[in-house]
């Protein structure tokens, strides 16, 4: 009751939280979340799935006495271009964001809200529920077919109404006789983050843009904007676009390789003919 009636009296309420639980044994199950309803009054449901993605961040894995990378689809990236076009550069352009563990969310959209969706995976994503396995060694892709974008983190803006009625007051309130807030000024902001571990220590040693991403949105909930370009500057690493052909993908790549050793080269026979030009004029 008092995070709804936060909300109504034009509260920026951010909700960092997945429909999955991950256990010990290596897979994760339902979460029993007991503010689900409240979220979905406000036009946001928080999926009891996980969502996985081809355009992912890769995991060290354990085998035997050696160890080594294998990408791992629960580690999702999100590039700038799967960021609402609609917000400031200074946030869309933090870097490649890790969602990691992440629910998709359906958008029920409610009266008198404006909403953006503020992250979405790429077009290679599908999703699982029910006992989901955490393996990546495990993890098998779906056929093409059944690949489609999910919402990750979606923020609503604008005139949301209470969960609550007179009616389904908490007696502690009623007794209270306190002022019961029905609708929301114009100012209140509900924004849901479908991966619990956006910001913790461990994930932001592994996906640096989160934390600056993060800031630079309070900032602008807040209309606190003085240091999201400075934040910017500093931005993790931006990886190449998922929506780019197997073509594009590899006339980067081998233009990477390449160009530096052809440079060097190139660098190398002008040097040399130089000389040459030098030595030439002293004879």
């Amino acid at each position: 009751f008092a995070v709804d009636q936060f909300v109504m009296k034009g509260g920026k309420l951010i909700v960092l939280q997945s429909g999955l639980q991950i256990s010990n044994q290596g897979f994760a199950q339902a979460r029993n979340i007991n503010y689900s309803d409240l979220l979905e009054t406000y036009g946001l449901k928080l999926n009891q799935d996980m969502v996985f993605d081809l355009f992912n961040y890769s995991v060290m894995v354990p085998q035997g006495n050696i160890r080594f990378m294998t990408p791992y689809p629960l580690w999702i990236k999100v590039p700038p271009e799967q960021i609402d076009s609609e917000f400031p550069d200074s946030i869309r352009n933090s870097g490649t964001l890790g969602f990691s563990f992440a629910s998709s969310i359906t958008l029920n959209e409610v009266d008198g809200v404006k909403y953006r969706k503020v992250a979405q995976s790429s077009g290679n994503s599908w999703n699982e529920s029910g006992m989901v396995v955490l393996d990546p060694t495990q993890i098998k892709a779906p056929s093409k077919s059944e690949f489609k974008v999910y919402d990750l983190a979606i923020l609503g803006e604008g005139k949301f109404k209470s969960h609550f009625t007179q009616e389904t007051l908490p007696e502690i309130i009623k007794e209270k006789n306190d002022n019961f807030v029905k609708e929301a000024s114009a100012g209140a902001s509900v924004l849901l983050i479908s991966s619990p571990e956006f910001i913790l220590d461990r994930t932001m040693r592994n996906f640096r843009s989160n934390g600056i991403f993060f800031l630079n949105i309070v900032d602008y909930l807040t209309n606190s904007t003085e240091l999201m370009d400075i934040r910017s500057r500093g931005q993790g690493y931006t990886f190449i676009n998922p929506k780019l052909s197997e073509i594009a993908k590899g006339i980067i790549k081998w233009t990477g390789i390449l160009f530096m050793p052809v440079l060097v080269v190139i660098f190398g026979i002008i040097r040399m003919v130089w000389r040459n030009k030098l030595s030439g004029r002293s004879a």
